[in-house]
């Protein structure tokens, strides 16, 4: 019942976030615009996201392999375009991570190195959004209401350095690792040890993580762009350095678990940010919407994945170093 109820405040938060941008700019100004888009820049967009999929499984494998979870490449990019897929239907953009998390230890019976590994891959992803964000804006002469997305800015850059000390160090993370001892289901106790064990081991990787990082830069390079050329599809001719700054923030908001996909969370702060550099909102809003729709589109290979392949069966090769098959899997 909880559930239910739940999935149901979901649905209306998104509804009503679509509806009040809609009403503030008028819905027929954005579906308008639709109608002018560039077709060919639109094509483009989606094969910048779904290059950037492959990219992302890649960097997600090297995180796995640190846990010692060794899958063939083809079997990643699988369950990386299932998660993907997931991601843009489910709450705060994050439902694609369980999936993976879900499946992944299915296959490997490792639930701690799954969830280290994925959430190692979304962290990653986050932290360098945000730093694009950070140095971008030092690059931007000023814009209306410039301090204000500074502090949201610092903000989150806070709550990402408190997630790390968490998760890799010992003085923050042994008082609350007492407090789950303490308050704590058996259960949650043992799973959260399997966890921070698996977060650890990244701390005497450096070479590795040097890797994702670089390989982090260009995916989240991609991701951006696709907005830069949907927004050059319906004529918006707003610097670059500008969605380097924006689309980080916007993303993070998306990620919070109130609406389905981000689903007008996204398009509400489209609307803001690109505001303050005197975009019209409905050209704004119809951005950030035509952006997610393009994405959508580019993910439903995940969907036929997901429907027809049998995932999180061991006769689908992979698993623990040396279970399954790995001859396909690359560095």
């Amino acid at each position: 019942m909880k559930r239910a109820l739940f999935l149901i405040l979901r649905v209306a938060i998104s509804v009503a976030l679509i509806g009040f941008v809609l009403f503030k700019v008028g819905i027929g100004n954005a579906l308008s615009q639709f109608r002018y888009a560039n077709l060919p820049f639109i094509g483009l967009a989606a094969l910048l996201f779904l290059i950037s999929n492959l990219f992302g499984a890649g960097q997600w494998s090297l995180l796995l392999r640190v846990q010692k979870i060794r899958l063939p490449l083809r079997h990643l990019v699988s369950l990386y375009f299932v998660g993907v897929f997931f991601n843009n239907f489910m709450v705060g953009n994050i439902g694609g991570d369980a999936v993976r998390i879900y499946f992944t230890s299915k296959l490997t019976k490792d639930t701690g190195g799954a969830f280290a590994g994925t959430f190692s891959d979304r962290f990653i992803g986050l932290l360098t959004l945000t730093g694009f964000s950070f140095l971008s804006f030092f690059l931007a002469p000023e814009f209306e209401g410039s301090s204000t997305v500074f502090i949201l800015i610092l903000c989150i850059i806070l709550g990402l350095s408190f997630v790390v000390a968490l998760s890799v160090s010992q003085t923050v993370g042994k008082p609350v690792a007492k407090l789950v001892a303490i308050f704590g289901p058996e259960k949650l106790k043992s799973q959260l040890k399997g966890i921070r064990q698996g977060l650890l081991q990244y701390r005497s990787q450096g070479r590795l993580l040097g890797r994702v990082f670089i390989l982090s830069l260009g995916i989240q390079i991609l991701r951006i762009t696709v907005h830069y050329v949907i927004g050059l599809s319906l004529g918006i001719n707003v610097p670059f350095r500008y969605f380097l700054i924006f689309i980080p923030l916007i993303a993070v908001f998306s990620a919070i678990p109130v609406s389905f996909g981000g689903l007008g969370v996204r398009e509400g702060f489209g609307v803001f940010l690109f505001g303050r550099l005197g975009v019209d909102t409905s050209l704004a809003f119809s951005m950030e919407l035509l952006a997610y729709l393009v994405c959508l589109l580019a993910s439903l290979p995940g969907g036929v994945i997901f429907i027809f392949q049998k995932l999180g069966e061991k006769g689908d090769g992979g698993g623990k170093q040396g279970a399954f098959s790995c001859n396909s899997s690359s560095e």
